[in-house]
């Protein structure tokens, strides 16, 4: 993309006139771009629009630069509504921090001489527990057959994706045989491909319960944790996701569930296509009177909280699958919402003494060190941070 272009593109996303293409044109940039420098904003603004006009200035000035290894991370203030459109084309070697004041405070990211490091996922420890019990350890396991169960056959291909092939499954059959796909905390993403040809990624510290095969009138799987579906289309058989009180209900579309245990409720955000969300209060099936439920749009989403179903017009996209592309994305964030991400994906127990108050804003890739996120944080000022082992302690 020619200079002029990018800077014509990046006016008409601070000034929100960016269509949906011009906004995939800014992404599909920063995406093909090879290697990165760092770019350093030393802005001081008292307005969104000044802050705006000054990240503009910077990008123009740098906008010969290869893709940047910069990824601002700043305390929540008037700044993140005018720039966080920006931050997807910034990156990681460096961050922003502005402090709730008119003047920014500019730092490098690094572990801050944080002497213990615990490095980030290198493999997948994700397992497969087949009906019969036995349990499919999947980083052990090469390319190829992992298990047969009836006609259906597991396969493993040189990516580490997995496929259940139901080609062979008798037209008559009945019978659900379940398997559970489970991905620990401290391990890469995994995805499988479900015997109806359904695609589905799942996050550390979470698991998936899914029949080998879909026999009957419809797709049921359950799940903890957060994953990512794209569901194969079968207008006869609708796909249900049930987690506790919710069930959603597809018959093909792309979406988002986070339903983990520590989180204060289950989100389902939708991308493509179309989902019902049904509530059913005590786990109950739902009846007439007692039935709680919304039927979603791309770009909605729908959270369960407090047996709560609360609908959301506007989600940012991006800070949703982040998780997805190998980034944390932080939007004015609270420092428990951080470490629970945190904990889950480098395997870590985190202890959070004292009152840190202050939010947060900012993208970090998953391939860093523990030390070098946990430094950043630490930089802020707000916070010290010890991490000894899997332990990691964080004080006034």
């Amino acid at each position: 993309m020619d200079k002029d272009k990018l800077i014509k593109l990046t006016n008409a996303w601070l000034n929100g006139t960016a269509t949906e293409e011009e906004k995939q044109l800014l992404h599909n940039w920063y995406d093909a771009v090879e290697d990165k420098e760092e770019v350093v904003i030393t802005a001081v603004a008292e307005t969104e629009e000044q802050v705006g006009q000054r990240i503009l200035a910077n990008l123009k000035s740098k906008i010969e630069f290869k893709k940047t290894k910069i990824v601002p991370l700043f305390r929540h203030t008037w700044f993140r509504v005018a720039a966080a459109s920006l931050f997807i084309m910034l990156s990681v070697s460096t961050y922003l921090f502005v402090k709730n004041t008119s003047e920014p405070t500019i730092v490098k990211a690094g572990s801050d001489n944080l002497i213990h490091d615990v490095a980030a996922p290198a493999t997948t420890k994700a397992t497969i527990t087949l009906a019969d019990g036995s349990m499919v350890t999947l980083d052990s396991m090469n390319a190829g057959t992992l298990a047969t169960q009836g006609n259906i056959t597991v396969t493993k291909n040189a990516n580490g994706q997995i496929s259940y092939n139901a080609s062979q499954l008798k037209a008559n059959s009945s019978q659900l045989v379940f398997n559970t796909l489970s991905n620990p905390r401290g391990s890469k993403i995994v995805d499988i491909t479900l015997s109806d040809g359904s695609h589905i990624w799942l996050n550390a510290g979470s698991s998936l319960t899914y029949p080998v095969a879909f026999t009957g009138s419809e797709r049921k799987v359950s799940i903890t944790g957060e994953a990512y579906f794209e569901v194969t289309h079968n207008a006869s058989k609708p796909f249900y996701v049930n987690k506790g009180d919710m069930e959603v209900k597809v018959l093909g579309t792309h979406f988002n569930i986070n339903a983990y245990d520590d989180e204060p409720g289950i989100k389902v955000t939708l991308l493509k296509g179309s989902v019902k969300v049904t509530l059913a209060p005590n786990g109950q099936p739902t009846t007439r009177n007692g039935k709680r439920e919304t039927v979603l749009f791309p770009g909605h989403a729908a959270s369960i909280h407090n047996s709560s179903l609360i609908i959301h017009n506007s989600v940012d996209l991006n800070e949703i699958m982040s998780w997805k592309d190998n980034r944390f994305y932080f939007m004015s964030a609270d420092i428990k919402t951080i470490a629970r991400q945190l904990s889950r994906w480098y395997d870590v127990d985190i202890e959070i003494a004292g009152n840190i108050n202050d939010h947060f804003t900012g993208i970090i890739s998953r391939n860093v060190n523990a030390s070098e996120v946990f430094g950043m944080l630490q930089k802020t000022g707000t916070m010290k941070v010890n991490i000894e082992g899997k332990k990691v302690m964080i004080s006034n």
